[in-house]
């Protein structure tokens, strides 16, 4: 097969997966690791292929009203494996990393990601994430979920989170079912009997206000949980070899002893002013 004709077979078997995984997840039938290898490839053939830029999945006709976000929500890039961190050197040479700069490391929480907003400290409102620009308004079962409802004072913003199932709770309450990130994203979006929305967890990982940002991450994780939220698992660290030190302790043990499932872990710099300079690869923050 030419390698033209193999772009346009890879594109086509991505686009498919990736509307199965975003709005059918219950139907999905790729595993993430084929997936992420057909994508490996088409992004060897053609690294500047539409589908490569595409966040999430175009949002389909599923019932519930759609949404344009007042910010775009982006995804992040993702390291593969063996090789991981001779790539995490690559990213640290392209966003111009200099040693000592404060970096912060965290769970990459495996569920469905969404925008929840606050008007006076008071929840009004929840989209999923859909295709990064517009999304499905699910407020009225995410009256149901797990998260603070009522924030102190009068904050007024939006909290990007990411909606999982407990492994406890899976295990209990949704016997028989493929896994807790198809069944948290399908709950969510159940136009009836949404009881089981109460065993969604919001996990918070981004606080922004509707005036000015806060001045880091860990000020934001720290703030989210001081308001009651559940976050990712989360340090500072001060170098790169931190950073493969914490890899190499979630692969011998932490992982296994996870409460949820994770993608991996997240690596950012910790200052926003830094992280939010830096330029997008194929619609992904570098930074």
């Amino acid at each position: 097969m030419s390698s033209s004709k193999r772009i346009v077979e890879l594109a086509a078997l991505l686009t498919a997966a990736a509307d199965q995984y975003y709005n059918d997840p219950t139907k999905a039938t790729m595993s993430d690791a084929k997936f992420d290898a057909l994508k490996d490839e088409l992004e060897g053939l053609d690294p500047a292929h539409p589908f490569l830029s595409q966040v999430g999945a175009s949002v389909a006709s599923t019932g519930w009203a759609k949404v344009t976000h007042g910010r775009a929500m982006g995804s992040l890039l993702k390291v593969p494996n063996p090789n991981g961190f001779k790539v995490l050197g690559d990213w640290a040479k392209a966003a111009g990393y200099r040693s000592g700069e404060i970096l912060l490391v965290g769970d990459k929480m495996d569920g469905f990601s969404a925008n929840v907003i606050f008007r006076n400290g008071v929840f009004v409102q929840a989209v999923t994430r859909g295709d990064g620009t517009v999304g499905d308004d699910i407020t009225r079962n995410a009256k149901l979920m797990d998260f603070p409802k009522r924030l102190p004072g009068n904050w007024s913003g939006s909290i990007r989170c990411e909606g999982i199932i407990k492994l406890d709770a899976f295990l209990r309450e949704f016997p028989g079912e493929k896994n807790p990130r198809t069944s948290a994203s399908g709950t969510a979006r159940r136009q009836t009997d949404p009881a089981a929305c109460k065993y969604i967890t919001m996990v918070g990982f981004d606080v922004i206000p509707d005036v000015g940002d806060m001045p880091s991450k860990s000020a934001e994780l720290t703030q989210l949980q001081a308001w009651g939220f559940d976050v990712p698992k989360w340090q500072v660290i001060s170098s790169l070899d931190d950073a493969e030190v914490i890899y190499q302790r979630y692969q011998k043990t932490i992982r296994k002893g996870l409460n949820y499932w994770i993608d991996g872990l997240v690596i950012s710099f910790d200052d926003t002013a830094r992280r939010t300079s830096l330029p997008l690869r194929n619609n992904r923050p570098l930074g």
